[in-house]
């Protein structure tokens, strides 16, 4: 092994280190900011800490965090941080705002991130909103187009529970 590749394991390893024990540690959020810095895996850190953000309630933080990460290459991390920047803003009640990023992601279908996912999350988003057949649209596309995927279960349950409160 170089020791180029066992220093990218290693800070790496630091990273999910320091996050793990934010809740125990809040004061190593400065560090796990230093860390994202502009480095190789600055947006690890960042969604590391942005989700702890998120698991605390900050979603301004969780959000800033979000938007000082290099937006490219969009690769399983960039999707990631749109998928959770998408639920931060439900959580604040911005529903159009998070549709809007789930669309688009939608639209340029990657490869390195589960479409399945996307979908359900969007389903959740339009049956907050109070948008029930949208929603439904949303959970029947997920059960049909991936039915061995882990949300097609959960698409399931959700769409029996809305077709009941009809």
């Amino acid at each position: 092994m170089s020791y180029k590749i066992f220093l990218s394991r290693s800070f790496r390893f630091q990273i999910f280190n320091i996050g793990s024990e934010l809740n125990n540690n809040p004061e190593n959020a400065d560090k796990l900011e230093e860390l994202a810095g502009s480095g190789r895996f600055s947006r690890v850190a960042y969604i590391v800490l942005a989700t702890h953000w998120v698991e605390k309630g900050e979603l301004e933080k969780a959000e800033a965090s979000l938007e000082k990460m290099n937006k490219s290459p969009k690769d399983i991390f960039y999707y990631q941080a749109q998928d959770l920047l998408a639920q931060i803003h439900s959580k604040q009640k911005n529903y159009d705002k998070a549709i809007e990023i789930y669309k688009k992601i939608e639209e340029e279908n990657p490869k390195e991130y589960s479409l399945a996912v996307i979908l359900f999350h969007r389903a959740e988003v339009l049956e907050e909103k109070g948008e029930i057949e949208g929603a439904l649209a949303f959970y029947k596309r997920v059960q049909e187009e991936f039915p061995q995927a882990y949300y097609s279960l959960d698409a399931s349950r959700k769409i029996r529970e809305l077709e009941a409160k009809k």
